[in-house]
């Protein structure tokens, strides 16, 4: 499905209805946002969150799995804004 938006005030742009509809895309959801040749893509962060779990699943990881990865960062992420303080 290709449709045509425009850019308004401070870059922001409305993703149609249809394509939020046929993404399972709601309101409040977190998306992540990635330039790749030359081309914007947009990722639901819920679903790219369950494809990392899938390739990182434990009896292919030796030691720590994905959630022990994502809370390790969220620490090191708040240990970074108090040293920043």
């Amino acid at each position: 499905m290709a449709q045509s938006i425009t850019v308004g005030e401070g870059g922001r742009f409305v993703i149609p209805a249809a394509c939020r509809k046929e993404l399972g895309i709601g309101i409040g959801d977190k998306l992540i946002i990635r330039v790749e040749d030359g081309e914007i893509r947009l990722f639901q962060q819920k679903k790219a969150l369950e494809e990392l779990r899938k390739l990182m699943r434990p009896s292919r990881l030796k030691g720590a799995g994905v959630d022990d990865f994502l809370a390790f960062r969220k620490i090191d992420s708040r240990d970074h804004d108090q040293n920043d303080s």
